[in-house]
C-alpha cells in the first residue's frame, strides 16, 4: 500500500515538473530589417485572445502567441501598406520540451514601400 502511495507521490511530483517547464518557457524572435535588430518575447498564455506585438519598422509588423495548454505557437507577419497592415505570412508551431533552446521558423518576408526584407526567425527557451 505504501509503495502504491509512492509511486503515484513521485507522479504527480513528475507531472508538476513537467508543467512548470512547459508553463515557464517562452518564446524569443528575432528580426531584423534595413540592418536594425529586434526582439519580440513571446510568455506563455493561454488566453487566445491575447497577442504580443513589435512594430519591426514603418514597414513591418510582428505578432505572436504561445498557448502552452494547446503546445502551440502563432506567428504572424504583417506589411504596412497605404492605411492598415497587410497579412505577409502566418505559422503555426507545435511546441514540444525537445525545442528547448533551438531555433525555428527561419524566414525572410518582403513588403512594401520598395520591396523591404523583414528576416525573423524564433528559439523556445526553456525554464527550469
Amino acid at each position: 500500500m505504501a509503495h502504491k502511495k509512492l509511486i503515484v507521490f513521485l507522479g504527480v511530483f513528475c507531472a508538476m515538473i513537467l508543467c512548470r517547464v512547459c508553463h515557464g518557457a517562452k518564446i524569443v524572435c528575432d528580426t531584423d530589417t534595413s540592418n536594425l535588430t529586434n526582439q519580440l518575447l513571446i510568455v506563455p498564455n493561454d488566453d487566445v485572445y491575447t497577442f504580443s506585438t513589435i512594430d519591426v519598422s514603418p514597414a513591418f509588423r510582428l505578432s505572436g502567441q504561445y498557448l502552452p495548454s494547446l503546445n502551440k505557437f502563432k506567428l504572424f507577419a504583417y506589411s504596412y501598406s497605404k492605411d492598415r497592415h497587410v497579412l505577409l505570412s502566418a505559422q503555426e508551431f507545435e511546441i514540444t520540451p525537445r525545442m528547448c533552446s533551438s531555433n525555428f521558423g527561419k524566414n525572410l518576408v518582403y513588403g512594401e514601400p520598395y520591396e523591404r526584407e523583414l528576416f525573423f526567425q524564433c528559439r523556445y527557451i526553456c525554464e527550469y
